[in-house]
């Protein structure tokens, strides 16, 4: 049934522009192009119908588009539908071996079938109808560009699926009038052109609901998006700088770029958030993995900038502090100097302010006065870099090894839930 449908199709590009020709080009005799214009008519079902069913071609030609703010897909299809009648058989032999004959559109009666969820359609190419000499009565309109309004689902974009059912429902009112049929169990696709954005998912099942009160044959169309682009050029990068601001950690505070570093990476991340509000419909009904994914990462990464702020700050402040050690020899160095204007608890602004001591104080006093300071300033700095430096070198290893673990718990987190 499909080559027979596929073959009258063929013929509408052969056939000349007379109103009865068959498709090799010679003209019917009058006699049958009387016969079969008398016995049907484009307002009366045929009374001979053949077990009142109505045989559904259709056939997949291109996906145009899929706007998913809008909720539509745009296709280009194949339909016929016909039905069988004995008052449109007969014997090609005595018609100078005619089989099939077209007629312009209106011609015969055609099956009140509409498609549901139609925003838009425009009839491209050709129109019209044509009689088999077998009895079958083909309405054809073929190529329709069609405008679907579909359930779009973007919640494991860029790696999702769509189905956007193309449904054939008979009118009301004849509902019991016939029944529906297609003519094969999945479209043959015989001509079809791939999207550069999505592919099809075959085999494209059809099936048919003939219950009481209700006919209905549906076409289910899946597609799959082509995640590559959005790969390379969103999540990749995302990726990328999620790992890189954990080097925030390793950078040492004396540099001056731990904190730049981290807020810059910072400012890249944000950037995504602009790029999936372009593509993505305004509704917080179906919001994508991904976006939770990217506001996961931006949070975390704004978490690594504070902690990384803190960290500088309390580097830089523990360096202003004097080292016990030091403290212990200017004390002792007031002492022995004997000086009032030095105490105990004001000892580091007496360990820089010079100009303070007593010019009486004796020359071997002054020379162990300058020997102390010096033996205090080195203590200042051995203390801090065996103690205090040490630790904060600890801290910002773990930090680096917690952040580069709670990463990878998440990217493995949004990959499950993305598969």
């Amino acid at each position: 049934m499909n080559t027979l449908i596929l073959y009258v199709i063929f013929s509408f590009y052969i056939c000349d522009d007379h109103h009865y020709s068959f498709v090799n080009g010679a003209h019917v005799s009058k006699p049958l192009y009387t016969h079969l214009v008398t016995t049907f008519d484009s307002f009366t079902q045929p009374e001979n119908f053949t077990n009142g069913t109505i045989l559904i071609f259709s056939d997949l030609y291109q996906i145009l588009d899929l706007d998913e703010k809008r909720g539509t897909i745009t296709i280009k299809l194949t339909k016929v539908f016909a039905y069988h009648s004995n008052d449109a058989i007969w014997n090609p032999t005595d018609y100078d071996g005619a089989k099939a004959l077209k007629f312009p559109s209106g011609t015969f009666w055609v099956p009140p079938i509409v498609m549901l969820d139609v925003v838009e359609v425009t009839y491209d190419a050709f129109g019209g109808q044509a009689v088999y000499y077998e009895g079958y009565i083909y309405g054809v309109y073929s190529f329709l560009t069609i405008t679907l309004s579909c359930d779009i689902d973007v919640s494991r974009f860029p790696f999702d699926v769509q189905y956007c059912p193309v449904v054939f429902q008979a009118q009301t009112g004849f509902e019991d009038q016939f029944t529906m049929e297609f003519t094969s169990e999945t479209l043959g696709l015989y001509q079809y052109k791939h999207n550069d954005q999505w592919r099809l998912l075959e085999p494209v099942a059809t099936n048919v609901s003939n219950g009481p009160g209700s006919r209905e044959a549906t076409v289910h169309i899946k597609v799959k998006r082509r995640h590559l682009f959005y790969t390379v050029f969103l999540i990749s990068p995302t990726i990328i700088l999620y790992l890189l601001s954990g080097l925030t950690f390793l950078l040492p505070p004396e540099s001056g770029e731990k904190v730049s570093f981290a807020v810059t990476i910072l400012l890249a991340q944000t950037v995504s958030f602009g790029t999936l509000s372009n593509i993505f419909p305004a509704s917080s009904m179906d919001l994508p993995i991904l976006a939770y994914f990217v506001l996961t990462v931006t949070v975390h990464m704004s978490v690594v900038c504070f902690v990384a702020a803190m960290m500088v700050n309390s580097q830089l402040n523990q360096k202003r502090q004097p080292s016990k050690l030091a403290q212990k020899l200017l004390h002792r160095n007031c002492r022995l100097s004997s000086l009032k204007l030095c105490s105990k608890s004001d000892v580091p602004s007496a360990a820089v302010q010079n100009s303070h001591f007593d010019n009486s104080v004796s020359e071997n006093q002054h020379e162990f006065q300058v020997e102390t300071r010096n033996g205090a300033k080195e203590g200042y700095e051995t203390d801090e870099e065996t103690e205090d430096s040490n630790s904060f070198k600890i801290m910002d290893r773990i930090l680096f090894i917690s952040h580069c673990v709670v990463a990878i718990i998440v990217m493995l987190v949004f990959y499950w839930l993305l598969m």
